[in-house]
């Protein structure tokens, strides 16, 4: 899976809740600000089986909001 992400611009960092296999990543080339990328959760049976790239959400806008959000305690389902 590795692979298919990094030549797609994702770095994985995390997996899903609760036993979910889904890679949570960085979408590296759509930068907001310096360093702070988009973060996705990614269909990993779309990766294993047809070695594409399918979001399955949004986590956040950037590293920076999320960390806003867990210090609110308004995040849901991450």
């Amino acid at each position: 899976m590795s692979k298919v992400l990094l030549e797609n611009n994702f770095i994985q960092f995390a997996k899903g809740p609760g036993g979910n296999y889904d890679p949570i990543c960085f979408e590296v080339d759509n930068k907001k600000e310096i360093n702070d990328y988009r973060i996705v959760q990614i269909d990993h049976e779309e990766l294993l089986c047809k070695e594409r790239i399918k979001i399955v959400k949004e986590i956040s806008k950037s590293m920076h909001e999320l960390m806003k959000k867990i210090i609110k305690n308004d995040i849901k389902d991450v």
